[in-house]
């Protein structure tokens, strides 16, 4: 039996992070992949979507150029060169990561992994003994239970897609739904989105209603408070069958029907249930504030806790445990509070802290100061009605401590400013901090500091 100081069950982002910052301390550390090495991120999620979200905000800006006098583009939208340069991107990435763990002295099994008690895990019949073990496996699609859901494919397949449809049915408001409803409508595909209750439900609703509009000027055929009733593949066409408030609804696409309709902890046949690990109603694994499992040196971190199902999360928490387990960091901990977080949709948004409604719950309404604005950025002031993109910014206040407790953004590069104010945030800034604060003219950022 081989004997570790380390296991690690899963190879996406928390596991990388945490395998190479415990070996670094000095621990024998292995890390167990029966897929690609770098996961949902690298391999079939923010990195490759990254790179089609680049296609398709490029091909608005060639647009916008024409409105500055630059000549209109020409020629069709190349699919095969973008997949080949996003796949080329991708297997350059899990290339790396791979490379880089054997620089860091961390150990690839390759294997589908099953714990047999909590010190063992057995892969591919041989079993590799560790004093601590970190699950990390990450969550998989999860299609809803209706008849011919088999016809579709889900973000994963997405990505096997060898042309641009001309139409597209996407089921799903969450992250993945929005994202891809932007990206192949703007890359020339005509795109339905069907939405069961509301769009992008926890994010705030002043930011998410800026987006509706935007998505309907975009050309997307949105559909909120849908209930999917069947779905079915006739004459080379899927048929989608949906009951609405005005009654029953068609819809048909040709090529590509998108379940984008969440994801589920990949905890099941992994060994962990008959050990007695604490799981919650979806499967997900429950742990405590230091990443600790109801089950002695099993830990537990990244999407397969669903505590907050984003990458730099996972990297965040899988290094704390490290630092803590190996490292003799013993009071390093995880913040989970004021987490940024950006929806690459068209335009996109970014946002950090408190939603309006959250802050009510918190404060009460009437313990609230909250700015708004909403207008179209100079970069569209020669651009018809048709390709102006608007901006909507909020800024939620706690009264009582002139704190500012949430800011959120829609807009052109949102997510890079959101990030750098969300170090304010982070450090409490106030409403007088932000009006102290000298704006750069002519930005959009500066907008967060003038707020009346």
């Amino acid at each position: 039996m081989e004997r570790y100081d380390f296991l690690v069950l899963g190879a996406g982002s928390g596991g990388l992070a945490s395998a190479k910052r415990a070996a670094s301390y000095g621990a024998r550390v292995g890390i167990i992949e029966g897929d690609r090495v770098g996961g949902t991120c690298v391999i079939r999620g923010c990195v490759p979507k990254k790179m089609m979200y680049y296609a398709a905000i490029n091909g608005r800006l060639g647009r916008l150029a024409a409105d500055f006098g630059w000549p209109a583009p020409e020629g069709d939208f190349d699919w095969n060169k973008l997949i080949g340069m996003r796949n080329g991107l991708v297997d350059r990435l899990e290339t790396t990561h791979t490379r880089n763990l054997d620089k860091a002295n961390v150990e690839l099994i390759r294997g589908k992994g099953v714990l047999k008690d909590a010190n063992t895990i057995e892969v591919e019949g041989k079993l590799y003994h560790a004093d601590k073990i970190l699950i990390a496996v990450g969550t998989a699609p999860v299609y809803p239970p209706i008849e011919g859901v088999e016809l579709g494919v889900s973000s994963d397949g997405l990505f096997e897609l060898d042309h641009i449809p001309s139409t597209a049915v996407v089921i799903g408001g969450g992250y993945i739904g929005v994202e891809f409803a932007g990206i192949l409508q703007s890359l020339g595909c005509q795109v339905t989105l069907l939405v069961r209750n509301q769009l992008l439900a926890g994010f705030d609703r002043t930011i998410v209603e800026g987006l509706q509009e935007a998505m309907k000027l975009q050309g997307i055929d949105l559909h909120l408070q849908t209930s999917i009733e069947r779905v079915e593949h006739v004459d080379d066409l899927y048929h989608v069958y949906t009951r609405e408030a005005d009654g029953p609804h068609e819809f048909t696409a040709e090529t590509c029907l998108l379940f984008a309709t969440g994801r589920k902890p990949r905890t099941a046949n992994i060994g962990i249930k008959e050990l007695g690990v604490e799981l919650g109603n979806r499967g997900q694994i429950i742990v405590d504030a230091d990443h600790n499992t109801s089950v002695d040196n099993i830990y537990a971190v990244g999407d397969v806790i669903e505590l907050a199902t984003l990458t730099p999360v996972a990297i965040k928490a899988g290094r704390a445990l490290a630092d803590r387990l190996f490292g003799g960091k013993e009071n390093t901990t995880m913040s989970y509070e004021n987490i940024p977080t950006a929806v690459f949709s068209q335009p996109p948004i970014g946002t950090v802290g408190m939603t309006e409604e959250e802050a009510v719950a918190a404060f009460g309404a009437d313990g609230l100061d909250i700015y708004k604005a909403n207008y179209a950025p100079l970069a569209y002031a020669g651009s018809p009605v048709e390709r102006k993109v608007r901006t909507v910014l909020k800024m939620i206040v706690e009264r009582a401590t002139d704190k500012v407790v949430g800011l959120h953004m829609l807009g052109d590069d949102a997510p890079e400013i959101i990030q750098g104010f969300a170090v304010a945030i982070r450090m409490g800034a106030t409403k007088a901090d932000f009006d102290r604060t000298v704006a750069i003219h002519p930005t959009q950022a500066e907008e967060f500091v003038l707020m009346k």
